[in-house]
């Protein structure tokens, strides 16, 4: 026997271990398409600021491909 070979009851034992992660893994479908709810940029700078009116020109451009204001 090579010392590469796997014996035949580690490989069954192998993919039995992988078999039972894949059943047990929770299932992705029922989960809410992102983002469920508006989304908050954070400015960290005084309103009315020139970084203040670049977030807001952004979150408007980005609202309609997200769904969301």
């Amino acid at each position: 026997m090579h010392h590469n070979a796997m014996h035949p009851r580690f490989a069954a034992a192998n993919i039995l271990i992988l078999l039972c992660a894949a059943l047990c893994s929770p299932h992705t479908t029922a989960q809410v398409a992102y983002p469920a709810k508006p989304v908050t940029i954070v400015v960290p700078f005084s309103t009315g600021g020139s970084t203040d009116l670049v977030a807001r020109m952004v979150g408007q451009a980005m609202s309609p491909s997200l769904g969301q204001p």
